[in-house]
């Protein structure tokens, strides 16, 4: 993979990563959460469902957004519908809501367009005042970064990631 390429020899092909994998955290899961439902995720349910996720082991657990197929991997696949079962089975009753059926492609939506963003802020602000004049033998390392976060943005940015249909959010890969 590009990544381990650059960070293990300080330089990585500019072609597209074959794998085209985007990755999330389970803090970015959860405040996709919020983002996608405000009125279902406060702080209090955030912080309770974060303990948990720690509590099982899943503080390092990365999710994984599939940029070929643009579907997520089984991963985020299983993470997205706990999501939902949590939010069908006890969040929507304490808010008197009968069903939520956008809710699974609202939370991809909501972690692809918060990776998008933070990738752009990435680019257009750190990466053009990361090197002074005298740092110019980090120029390669931070031109290779530069292209992998605009690789993943060019997958990122597909049309096709759009979906709005739960069965395909949750079919496994």
């Amino acid at each position: 993979d590009n990544l381990k390429l650059l960070m293990t020899y300080g330089f990585c092909p500019t072609d597209k990563n074959k794998e085209a994998v985007a990755f999330f955290d389970v803090q970015d899961l959860l405040e996709a959460c919020a983002r996608a439902r405000p009125r279902y995720f406060p702080i209090p349910v955030l912080d309770q469902l974060h303990g948990s996720l720690m509590k099982l082991g899943q503080e390092r657990q990365l999710y994984r957004f599939d940029g070929n197929t643009q579907k997520p991997r089984s991963c985020l696949q299983n993470s997205i519908q706990m999501m939902n079962e949590i939010v069908t089975t006890q969040l929507l009753p304490q808010n008197n809501i009968k069903d939520d059926p956008n809710f699974s492609s609202d939370l991809l939506q909501s972690l692809l367009d918060a990776r998008k963003e933070e990738i752009r802020t990435i680019l257009n602000s750190r990466m053009k005042n990361t090197i002074n004049d005298n740092d110019e033998e980090w120029i390669p390392m931070i031109q290779s970064i530069k292209n992998l976060l605009e690789i993943e943005l060019s997958y990122l940015k597909s049309e096709q990631n759009s979906n709005t249909d739960d069965d395909k959010i949750c079919e496994t890969s």
